[in-house]
C-alpha cells in the first residue's frame, strides 16, 4: 500500500460531503436531522462522513509505522469499525456526541488490534502505539480532555484546523503532517505554534482542562 494513492482516493470521496471531515459540529447536526426528522439527505451525509472518517483514521495509523504494513488489516479494521457503528447507532443517546462516539469506536478497534499483534511488536517503543491503563477514572479524564481538545480544534480558524488535528488529535510529527498537507515544514511549525497560542486562550477548552 503506497501512501499517496489511498489518501487521494479518500479525498475524491470526501469531496462529496457538504462539510469538512473535521467539522464535527456539522456532522452531529446532520446526525440529529437524520435520526429525529428522518432526513434522507442528512443520512447520506452522515454515512458518507462516517466511512471517510473511519478510513482516514486507520490509513493514518497504518502509514505512521512500518510494523503495520498489511493492507488487508487496514481494510478489515475499516469494515469492522464501520459495521460496529451501523449496528450500534441506537446506543447514541445524544446526537451532539455522534462524531466523538465514532472516534472512540475506531480507537477501541485499533487497541484491540494492537493487543492481538505478535509479542515481537513492542507497544512501548518511542513514538510507538500506546495502550491506555485500566483505570476507569483515568479513562474518563482522558476521554473528557480529548473531547474538549477535539472541540477546541474545530473552533480554530480554517487554515489551522487540519494541521492542528493531525498534530494534537492524531499525534503526527511535523514530517508526517508534511506528507498530508502541501506546506513546507517551517510553515507547518508556524501554524502549530499559532494553534497552540489560540488553544491556550480558548476559555471552553481551559474549562475542560480544569475539570479533568
Amino acid at each position: 500500500m503506497t501512501l499517496a494513492s489511498p489518501f487521494r482516493s479518500l479525498a475524491s470521496v470526501a469531496q462529496h460531503l457538504p462539510f469538512h471531515l473535521n467539522e464535527t459540529d456539522k456532522v452531529n447536526t446532520a446526525f440529529r436531522r437524520w435520526r429525529q426528522d428522518d432526513d434522507d439527505e442528512a443520512q447520506y451525509h452522515v454515512e458518507l462522513w462516517t466511512y471517510c472518517f473511519i478510513r482516514r483514521y486507520f490509513l493514518m495509523k497504518f502509514t505512521r509505522d512500518a510494523l503495520f504494513n498489511n493492507p488487508a488489516d487496514v481494510d478489515a479494521l475499516i469494515e469492522q469499525a464501520y459495521v460496529k457503528v451501523q449496528d450500534h447507532l441506537s446506543t447514541v443517546a445524544d446526537s451532539a456526541h455522534y462524531a466523538s462516539w465514532v472516534s472512540v469506536v475506531c480507537k477501541n478497534a485499533f487497541l484491540n488490534y494492537l493487543r492481538n499483534l505478535p509479542q515481537a511488536v513492542s507497544i512501548n517503543q518511542e513514538d510507538g502505539p500506546q495502550l491506555q491503563g485500566d483505570s476507569l477514572e483515568a479513562t474518563f479524564d482522558i476521554g473528557m480532555l480529548h473531547q474538549g481538545l477535539r472541540e477546541a480544534v474545530d473552533r480554530l480558524p480554517e487554515y489551522l484546523c487540519d494541521i492542528a488535528y493531525y498534530r494534537f488529535i492524531e499525534g503526527l510529527s511535523y514530517q508526517e503532517i508534511g506528507r498530508f498537507i502541501d506546506k513546507p515544514l517551517p510553515v507547518i511549525r508556524s501554524y502549530v505554534n499559532k494553534a497552540v497560542r489560540k488553544l491556550r486562550k480558548d476559555p471552553i477548552f481551559l474549562a475542560y482542562v480544569g475539570r479533568s
